[in-house]
C-alpha cells in the first residue's frame, strides 16, 4: 500500500493560515483603499452636483456596512486548483500545483471577491444619487417633506401700505412722497409691538413685499407667520381714508376687512382701531394699560405730526455718511418741535439723531452730545412713561457715553413695555456682541 504523503512540518497551519490562503487580508485590504478613494471623490464631486452633507455620511455608512460583507464573503469562497469551493476546510491546493498557479488562483480569488462587492457598492451609489436627486424631477409644485419650524398662530406680518396718492403731487419732493402711509404703517408697528404674545415682523422684513407682487401664501411661508395684514392710504386734504383687510396666509382667505375714514387730527383713534381689531382677531393679549396705551395722541397738531413723518422717514433710511440727509431729519424733527413744543416723541427721536451722529462720526463734538442730552432730557420731562424713552435712553448710553450696562439695563425697560420692538431688540443685540 501507498503511505499518504506526512504534512510538511514547515507549513502554517490554524485560522490564520486559513485566513491568509483565502485572501482574506487581501480583500480587507483592498476594500477599504477602494472605500477611502470613493470617499475622496465623493467628497470633491458631491457638492458639484448640490447633493446635500446628509449624502455623504450616507456613503460612508454603506461602505463601512459592506466591510463585512465583503468579509464574509472572502472567507465563505475558496478558490483552489480543483475549483471554487464554498465553505471547505482549510485543505492545501492540489499535489503538484506550481507556486504561479497558485499566486494567478489567489489573483482570481481577489478579483472575484471584488467584483462580487463593487458592484453592489456602486449600483447603491447611484441609487443614493438618483434617490437624492429625484425631487429636481418631481412637479415643483409638490411640497417635499423636511422639517420646519412649526408657525405661531397669533404671528403677523404687516405690509407697507400702499399710498394712493403716491406721485400725483408734482410740486412735492419725490423723498417725500408716501411718508404719510409709512408712518401710519410703523405706528402701526409699534402698536402691535406691544403685544407679548402676538409675534411681529419687523418694519425692515416686510418692506421688500410693499410692491404686492408676492401672495399672502408665499410671504406667509417665508416669514414664518400665519397672518398677512395689507393696507392703503388715501389722503385728500384733511381727511384721510385707511383700507385693511386681515389675511389668514396659508389658506391665502379673508378673516376681514375694513375702511376708516377720519381727520387727520383723528388719524391716530385709526390706528387703535385697526391695532385693536387684530388683537381680537388673533386673541392676543390686550391688557387695560396697553389697550389706554393704543389710544395716546402724541400731538394735538396735524402739522407737527406731518413734519415729525417725514423727520422719521427720513430718519429711518438715511446713510449714516450722508450728512445731508443728517441734517434734514434734524430740519424737520426741528419743525415738529416749532409747531408742537411738547412733542415728546419728537424730541426722543431728535435725542436718537444726534447720539448717531456722535456715533457715526458726523459730529462727535462736545455741543452735538450734549445737545442729544438736552433732548433726552425734554422728553423724560414731558413724558417719563413715553416707551420710545427707554430705547432713546439706552441708545445715548451706547453712542455717546459707552456705557454698555446701562444700555442693556435701558433696551431691557423698552421691551417690557414693547416685547415686539424690533429696534430694542436690535441695538441689545449689538451691546451683547460687543460684550
Amino acid at each position: 500500500m501507498t503511505e499518504p504523503p506526512e504534512p510538511r512540518r514547515d507549513e502554517p497551519s490554524g485560522i490564520f493560515a486559513d485566513l491568509g490562503r483565502r485572501t482574506v487580508f487581501r480583500v480587507a485590504g483592498a476594500y477599504v483603499l477602494v472605500s477611502w478613494t470613493l470617499m475622496q471623490v465623493a467628497e470633491i464631486t458631491f457638492p458639484a452636483f448640490e447633493l446635500p452633507n446628509s449624502a455623504l455620511r450616507l456613503l460612508i455608512l454603506v461602505l463601512a456596512a459592506g466591510l463585512p460583507l465583503a468579509i464574509l464573503l472572502a472567507w465563505l469562497i475558496d478558490v483552489t486548483p480543483r475549483g471554487i469551493r464554498f465553505g471547505g476546510s482549510a485543505e492545501e491546493s492540489a499535489p503538484g500545483a506550481s507556486p504561479d498557479a497558485g499566486r494567478s488562483i489567489g489573483r482570481l480569488a481577489e478579483v472575484l471577491l471584488l467584483g462580487l462587492c463593487l458592484p453592489g457598492l456602486g449600483f447603491g451609489a447611484l441609487l443614493l444619487v438618483f434617490t437624492l436627486r429625484e425631487p429636481d424631477l418631481l412637479d415643483e409644485a409638490e411640497p417635499q417633506p423636511g422639517f420646519v419650524l412649526p408657525i405661531p398662530e397669533k404671528s403677523i406680518a404687516v405690509l407697507p401700505f400702499e399710498d394712493l396718492e403716491a406721485g400725483t403731487g408734482a410740486e412735492a419732493d419725490d423723498a417725500a412722497k408716501g411718508f404719510f402711509a409709512r408712518g401710519i404703517h410703523e405706528d402701526l408697528l409699534t402698536n402691535l409691538g406691544k403685544l407679548s404674545d402676538l409675534k411681529v415682523i419687523s418694519r425692515t422684513s416686510v418692506l421688500q413685499y410693499a410692491d404686492r407682487k408676492t401672495s399672502a401664501h408665499e410671504i406667509g411661508r417665508t416669514l414664518g407667520v400665519a397672518h398677512v395684514l395689507e393696507g392703503s392710504v388715501r389722503r385728500d386734504g384733511e381727511r384721510v381714508r385707511v383700507s385693511a383687510q386681515l389675511i389668514r396666509a396659508d389658506r391665502n382667505e379673508q378673516i376681514w376687512a375694513d375702511s376708516f375714514d377720519a381727520e387727520i387730527r383723528d388719524v391716530f383713534a385709526v390706528q387703535s382701531q385697526i391695532a385693536r381689531r387684530i388683537a381680537e382677531a388673533l386673541d392676543a393679549k390686550l391688557s387695560p394699560e396697553i389697550a389706554s396705551s393704543f389710544d395716546r395722541v402724541p400731538t394735538q397738531i396735524p402739522a407737527a405730526y406731518d413734519a415729525y413723518l417725514q423727520a422719521r422717514d427720513v430718519h429711518r433710511n438715511l446713510d449714516a455718511e450722508d450728512d445731508a440727509a443728517l441734517e434734514r431729519a434734524r430740519v424737520l424733527y426741528g419743525r415738529a418741535l416749532e409747531l408742537d413744543p411738547d412733542f415728546a416723541e419728537a424730541w426722543a427721536q431728535l435725542a436718537i439723531l444726534h447720539a448717531q451722529s456722535v456715533w457715526f462720526g458726523a459730529d462727535s463734538s462736545p455741543a452735538r452730545m450734549r445737545q442729544a442730552r438736552d433732548a433726552l432730557d425734554r422728553a423724560r420731562s414731558l413724558d417719563p412713561e413715553l416707551p420710545m424713552l427707554a430705547l432713546a435712553e439706552g441708545i445715548y448710553s451706547y453712542y455717546c457715553d459707552a456705557d454698555y450696562t446701562r444700555a442693556l439695563v435701558r433696551f431691557g425697560a423698552a421691551l417690557d413695555l414693547s416685547p415686539g420692538d424690533a429696534e430694542a431688540i436690535f441695538y441689545r443685540a449689538m451691546i451683547l456682541r460687543r460684550t
